[in-house]
């Protein structure tokens, strides 16, 4: 299959704990978000939520015991291992090369509390006029305003991203990241 049909839409990779600031030696746990998907994405996803929670593996550095959100949001052996095999397809690797996740969950936002609401720019509104101003709606008021549905990126948290980043510069007159 090739890589751009795959179901995979958007994946993350964080760097391994000890190459953090602060970081504990030889602690080599990382986090992929393997998959951040909307549309048609998510009826791949959909067809893998029966079956076999992925089993916890604690580490020396990660625990589960008493943590109920991993056991909520359990990915299922299916999703890991079609997750899995997309990764090294993404990256032409054999995929003997991925290493199982020592712990995997998913979240399907259509699901109960958050029943998947959506938002939109009214047609004829200048965004980028709305998006200026919802920053600090007033001025001689310290209340500020960040999050996806006054960005560029609705729906997606780098929209949210975006927000927070474009306030810190205006109002704290902050230098934009070296990472930016």
């Amino acid at each position: 299959k090739s890589v751009s049909t795959l179901p995979l839409k958007r994946t993350y990779y964080f760097g391994e704990e000890e190459a953090a600031p602060d970081g504990e030696p030889g602690n080599t746990s990382s986090l992929l978000m393997a998959s951040y998907d909307d549309a048609l994405a998510l009826t791949f996803w959909e067809g893998l939520r029966d079956g076999d929670d992925y089993p916890l593996t604690p580490t020396k550095w990660t625990t589960f015991s008493g943590d109920a959100l991993w056991h909520q949001q359990a990915a299922t052996v299916a999703m890991v291992n079609a997750a899995q095999a997309q990764v090294a397809a993404l990256h032409q690797w054999d995929p003997e090369f991925v290493p199982a996740p020592y712990a995997a969950a998913f979240r399907d936002w259509r699901d109960d509390p958050f029943g998947g609401a959506t938002h939109a720019w009214r047609v004829g509104v200048s965004s980028d006029d709305v998006m200026s101003a919802i920053i600090q709606p007033d001025p001689s008021t310290p209340l500020y305003v960040v999050g996806e549905a006054y960005s560029r990126q609705q729906g997606w948290v780098e929209g949210a991203f975006e927000t927070a980043e474009t306030m810190l510069q205006r109002v704290f007159s902050l230098p934009p990241p070296p990472w930016a």
